[in-house]
């Protein structure tokens, strides 16, 4: 073809060159009688742009991909999808041929079509060998993949604990986020991998995780208690901040009746009455959750046993009765709970037993001092036994009625109890009501003709057949249940407790009602339960301190073995370069003989040390005073500087941001701009353009940052001033590079703005 004077790169009727088909089929020595006779070794097919170096490499043909790289074969061209030859070796999972484009120059930090690096996508895989190879080459083991990902990320993800430790040596960082904002020590608590979790924390990571995910939140909301465990022997703050996605630590280990965790917690100093975003405390969680032994617990350690929780507020009694837990009933009402404190709408524990229609909540309530004529503050104005009398609860009726509750008290609309069983048509209610002396009031006024006079007269003899009848009188012991309680709970001094106490066990008087008397006997009960269980925490405190004392250490050791294998590595790339290359030697031409890379391509030098960009050494704070209008008092206006920060190959000897933040007509305004001094030959344009400054404003706990985006001046000159005005829930936020992640809402942000002041800057790049 070639002598009758026909292109050696003519195209077939599938648009492939001679040269492409036999680089694909690995006829080394026809590529190199093609190559010889002129042709083009960069040529591509038509369809998907495949060269003949992708080609030999698609199909594992390692002699002739190394002779088309001798014949100057572009090792990273690419095809239409974005693939060069590397990225078909890596996905391919050929260490051979990875080898050799590695050692021809291809770059080991590019992309494949997907936006994966070969470093994310060999650790996803767990291919070892590969990994190696890229990291020897010089590959970042903290590079971002396209989508916002590291390798360190992916190999936790998939669970590869041989990629994660050849990741960690080499230096990945494992408290970089994604773009969700999740760092790998993030995912081996999600995963409940402790292998993962302690080898992550001996290489530095954060055991707080970020403001957003709390990770001793994350472990304990998901009842990872070993990550817990962990979590706080590395560090972890058992108070960290609170959110809608998470409460404090103590309150999951509650909830769930984790004791040893509850323990753990509060020996590492975890606030025993502090609530969640919505505002409910561990010990109402516990008694939600009928979680009795969390609940002792927390009663020893002074937990509120009145704290009022949530909207209503609640109490952990009303918690309790409203989900039948009869014992955290009883143990609430020993250790104090006031059963009359109402809610903002005026109901009460005995409120929600009686309409759940719990007779034996109700008898253990009443028996703990519960008003059974306690009136609801709304529009019906009921007592419990009008709730009861209306919902036809008649064992519960009768209960209250038993223990006080008066069968004709009238409500908003002069109803009386019967009045409302008579309009429902109930049959056993008003029965049990007229056993009691109830009486109607209303009824008969509001019914006409011949039915009327007959439920009317039915109710006449029902009244009377129960006066004549020998009524079941109130016990001396029932009766006086409201005023026991008085005297047992309500004495601040507890002088007629102690006596009390003393008579009841000396045998001088006794209770009848097996309620009262649980009731009363759980008080007894509660003050050694109280020691006990002090004391079981002071042993946790001293116990908790020696775990961590262990875990620390065990950390420290994994810390240096980590930090001797990553120095032993940084010594290696020194050794393979100051080791001379092989000549090489000249290129077969038959069939199958195996062709050398040239001596000039040999493997490049190791990266230099990984930098944090930018990473202040030193910082200075002037503050100003914030603009008196629209009654802000934040200290949200001055300066602030930093010095000796490096961005890519920029070095800055200084950098000086000014800030403003105010509001105006209700909007909130941004008003900065910066200047910098380049350190030594460093250019004075060389500062990115997607340079960001971000002013970080704190309230007490809560913080957020506010981005400082002016045009980015050459050294020595100031940026122009940029004014903005966002909108309130887009003001303060959290960021990942120039991206905000995560917003305080817009009453969040006027109230830290009002009260805040700025503290910090810091800094990003695109």
């Amino acid at each position: 073809m070639h002598a009758e004077g026909k292109s050696v790169d003519k195209r077939d009727l599938r648009r492939r060159t001679p040269l492409y088909q036999a680089a694909a089929a690995g006829h080394t020595d026809t590529v190199a009688f093609l190559l010889q006779s002129g042709a083009d070794i960069h040529g591509t097919n038509e369809s998907r742009k495949l060269t003949a170096l992708i080609a030999a490499v698609q199909s594992g043909h390692v002699d002739t991909a190394t002779h088309l790289l001798n014949a100057g074969a572009r090792a990273d061209q690419t095809d239409t999808n974005g693939n060069s030859a590397l990225a078909v070796a890596v996905a391919n999972g050929d260490s051979t041929l990875t080898a050799l484009l590695l050692a021809a120059g291809a770059d080991p930090a590019q992309q494949d079509g997907e936006g994966m690096t070969m470093l994310y996508r060999t650790a996803r895989h767990n291919q070892i060998s590969l990994m190696q190879q890229l990291l020897d080459a010089g590959a970042n083991p903290n590079q971002m993949t396209a989508g916002q990902s590291t390798p360190l990320l992916a190999a936790a993800t998939h669970d590869s604990a041989d990629a994660v430790a050849l990741l960690l040596v080499a230096g990945a960082d494992p408290n970089l986020q994604d773009g969700d904002g999740r760092t790998a020590v993030q995912v081996a608590v999600e995963k409940d991998n402790r292998a993962l979790l302690e080898s992550l924390l001996a290489a530095g990571g954060n055991p707080n995780g970020t403001e957003q995910v709390p990770l001793l939140s994350l472990a304990l909301k998901n009842e990872h208690s070993a990550m817990g465990k962990l979590l706080l022997a590395a560090g972890a703050h058992p108070e960290p901040p609170v959110s809608a996605q998470y409460s404090q630590p103590l309150l999951y280990a509650a909830q769930h009746n984790d004791a040893e965790m509850v323990a753990l917690l509060l020996a590492a100093g975890a606030d025993v009455n502090s609530n969640s975003h919505s505002g409910f405390s561990s010990l109402y969680q516990a008694a939600y959750y009928g979680a009795g032994e969390t609940l002792d617990q927390l009663l020893a350690a002074g937990a509120d046993v009145n704290s009022r929780n949530g909207d209503g507020p609640f109490t952990p009694l009303m918690a309790a009765a409203d989900h039948g837990h009869q014992d955290i009933a009883v143990r609430l009402l020993a250790a104090g709970a006031d059963p009359n404190i109402t809610t903002r709408n005026g109901y009460n524990a005995l409120y929600y037993a009686v309409g759940d229609n719990a007779g034996e909540m109700v008898r253990i309530l009443l028996a703990g001092g519960a008003h059974p004529n306690l009136r609801t503050p709304d529009q019906y104005n009921w007592t419990p036994v009008h709730r009861a009398a209306n919902a036809g609860h008649y064992e519960v009726l009768e209960s209250l009625l038993q223990m006080g509750g008066n069968p004709n008290l009238l409500d908003a609309d002069n109803d009386s109890p019967m009045d409302l069983a008579l309009y429902k048509e109930y049959s056993t209610t008003p029965q049990v009501l007229a056993r009691y002396g109830g009486r109607t009031h209303n009824y008969k006024g509001r019914k006409s003709g011949g039915d009327n006079f007959m439920r009317t007269f039915a109710t006449v003899a029902i009244g009377a057949t129960a006066l004549q009848a020998d009524l079941p009188t109130h016990q001396t012991a029932d009766i006086m249940s409201a005023s026991i309680r008085d005297i047992w709970l309500d004495n601040g001094q507890g002088n007629n407790l102690s006596q009390l106490q003393q008579q009841y066990a000396s045998g001088n008087f006794q209770i009848r009602d097996p309620l009262v008397q649980q009731v009363f006997s759980a008080s007894l009960e509660a003050e050694e339960t109280n020691r006990r269980l002090q004391a079981q925490l002071a042993e946790a405190q001293a116990e908790q301190q020696r775990q961590q004392a262990a875990q620390q250490q065990a950390l420290r050791e994994r810390q240096q073995a980590l930090a001797a294998q990553q120095a032993a590595r940084q010594q290696q790339p020194v050794r393979r370069a100051a080791t001379p290359a092989p000549q090489a030697t000249p290129v077969a031409m038959t069939s199958g003989a195996p062709a050398t890379v040239p001596a000039s391509r040999t493997p490049p030098p190791a990266a230099a040390p990984r930098r944090v960009e930018p990473s202040p050494n030193s910082a200075s704070l002037q503050r100003g005073r914030m603009q008196s209008a629209e009654g802000m008092a934040c200290d949200c206006e001055g300066t602030i500087t930093r010095r000796n920060l490096t961005v890519g190959s920029c070095q800055i000897s200084e950098i000086t941001v000014a800030y403003q933040l105010g509001v105006f007509f209700g909007e909130p305004t941004v008003n900065g701009n910066f200047r910098w001094r380049a350190g030594t030959n460093t250019p004075a344009d060389c500062l990115p353009y997607n340079f960001n400054a971000w002013v970080k404003v704190q309230n007490d706990q809560a913080y957020g940052y506010v981005k400082i985006d002016p045009t980015v001046p050459k050294a020595g000159d100031t940026g122009f001033n940029v004014t903005g005005s966002p909108n309130w829930d887009s003001f303060i936020c959290g960021f990942q590079g120039t991206r905000q992640s995560g917003c305080f809402s817009a009453e969040d942000a006027k109230q830290l703005l009002r009260k805040g002041r700025v503290t910090d800057v810091l800094f990003s790049l695109r």
